[in-house]
């Protein structure tokens, strides 16, 4: 992470598939990288996306090998991508314990 870095938590490279699901709509597309804090999002064809800024949305993932389905907002719009910010009613603990759960 570079000194001008604002994120507070680590990201890590990802390549994974996920979708993201807002207004009834389903957006297939690539995880590019993902922390506890946000994910930067790719989807497939940018230009029919249609996401805004502020956008509410879920957003569907594998997670350390067990399927995920996590609230999010768009928090910034680039030209290839999206970078999500995970809502903040998921701590660590929650986040453990939904990955947890889905060994059930």
């Amino acid at each position: 992470m570079s000194s001008n870095e604002k994120r507070q938590f680590q990201r890590l490279d990802s390549q994974d598939a996920a979708t993201l699901f807002f207004d009834q709509k389903t957006i297939p597309g690539t995880i590019e990288d993902l922390g506890l804090g946000g994910i930067f999002f790719v989807p497939e064809n940018v230009a029919s996306a249609d996401i805004q800024v502020g956008n509410v949305c879920d957003v569907e993932m594998i997670w350390c090998d067990r399927p995920m389905k996590l609230t999010c907002k768009i928090a910034s719009a680039r030209e290839n991508g999206f970078g999500i910010e995970i809502q903040r009613q998921y701590s660590v603990d929650d986040l453990n314990d939904m990955i947890d759960s889905s060994d059930a």
